[in-house]
């Protein structure tokens, strides 16, 4: 009797405190809400009617929102559309013109990230696809510029060359899983620049590795968009059984996916390090620059974590990219013959019948390149971009762009904009 007076004791405390939580989650909205505003500011970009409480929360589509910011553009006659959320603002950005316009020509005001909190409970180390801008943000993109700049990325030319005929030569083995040797080409690069691991064949625990995390990436929504990115008390303060809180659940359900593929590879490199080898990757190089400055008793900026997070950059920005575009690739010829039929002369005029194209064909291959981008256009892997945040407020063709809004690109809008294509 006493142990289930203790039981219900804990049931009660535990839905006690989830009410408290909603109450003060309302009241906090509430209070964003109806706080006034400046007078003699220009109006915010036009939006579409938003719900009392949860603003534009339930609005705003979870799949393909990009084509629905779209419509709405077209809708309202604009360019740029204003949203809110518990106390979150953001705004998407329809054009070519306003993205440049914000994110390019006053880059400096725009600088700064959201914080991602969706990809904090999914176990990220710093990242610098996530992190926000300072110090920490600079130091990432200052350690992870030098090794894909134009003149350094010639150095992994010869490698792509040897997996791409391993691809090819995949594919042509087995044809009717041709997909799986195009995931083990995507996968092959990107561990092996970041870490200097060779994956040996389409069967390695490599590639299940680093396509658990694409899939952890790609079906986690656009990024900064979950109910704990708008309003980040619900991740520490509401359990995950609650309906709403399903992104919370699944950040939870795939943080070992994500927490593998920054540990186990990294592990794995280092051992490849002590036993003498230097493959000239990205973690033996930075683990080398940090060792020679202990031995020099000198600082090390870039601490174990870091080098954890960057290298982890280097797979998802590669991985599931490169495997995505030329899945694509494939299924438009498959679905268009003429532009197939036409590539396929192009390559045969080119590059004969005795051996594979090389760099030095590329330029050559004008037909197919552009289909290349065709598929680019058509579905941009990152259809909402990265978003950034104002630093402060600013006024772009009238309409007032508060300070700490969210900013989104609408990349897809952009790529389907019918007066240009």
């Amino acid at each position: 009797m006493i142990t289930k007076l203790a039981q219900l004791g804990t049931f009660d405390l535990a839905i006690s405190t989830t009410v408290l939580g909603l109450a003060a989650i309302v009241f906090f909205a509430l209070g964003r809400m109806l706080w006034p505003s400046k007078k003699g500011t220009p109006p915010l970009p036009p939006s579409p009617p938003s719900e009392p409480l949860l603003g534009h929360y339930r609005i705003v589509p979870d799949d393909a929102a990009f084509k629905r910011y779209a419509k709405w553009a077209k809708e309202y006659k604009t360019d740029v559309l204003y949203f809110h959320a518990f106390g979150t603002k953001w705004i998407v950005l329809n054009s070519l013109e306003a993205a440049t316009e914000l994110l390019e020509k006053r880059g400096a005001s725009y600088a700064d990230r959201p914080r991602f909190v969706m990809f904090e409970e999914m176990g990220w180390s710093p990242t610098l696809t996530w992190l926000r801008w300072g110090p920490k943000y600079q130091l990432h993109r200052r350690v992870l510029q030098p090794p894909f700049t134009k003149s350094k990325v010639g150095n992994y030319m010869a490698m792509q060359r040897r997996e791409a005929h391993s691809c090819c030569k995949g594919m042509v083995d087995d044809p009717e899983n041709w997909l799986r040797a195009v995931r083990r080409f995507s996968a092959a690069i990107v561990l092996k620049i970041a870490y200097g691991l060779e994956v040996e064949g389409p069967q390695s625990p490599w590639i299940q590795m680093a396509e658990d995390t694409a899939a952890a990436v790609g079906k986690s929504g656009a990024p900064a968009s979950s109910i704990m990115d708008r309003l980040p008390a619900t991740a520490r303060y509401l359990p995950d059984w609650l309906p709403f809180m399903e992104r919370l659940r699944y950040a939870r359900t795939w943080r070992p996916a994500i927490e593998k593929l920054t540990r186990i590879p990294f592990e794995a490199s280092l051992e490849t390090m002590r036993s003498g080898a230097n493959n000239n990757s990205f973690v033996h190089t930075q683990m080398q620059i940090r060792n020679d400055n202990a031995i020099n008793q000198q600082p090390n900026e870039f601490d174990v974590e870091d080098i954890k997070g960057a290298a982890a950059t280097i797979v998802i920005a590669g991985n599931d990219t490169t495997t995505a575009t030329l899945m694509l690739f494939v299924l438009y010829l498959m679905q268009n013959p003429d532009a197939q039929r036409k590539a396929q002369e192009e390559v045969d005029r080119v590059v004969g019948h005795d051996r594979l194209p090389d760099w030095d064909d590329m330029p050559k291959l004008r037909y197919t390149n552009l289909i290349l981008q065709e598929t680019y256009r058509m579905n941009p892997l990152s259809p909402l971009g990265i978003p950034h945040a104002s630093v402060a407020g600013d006024v772009y063709n009238g309409m007032f762009i508060p300070k700490g809004t969210i900013v989104y690109p609408n990349v897809w809008a952009m790529n389907h904009d019918e007066s240009v294509y």
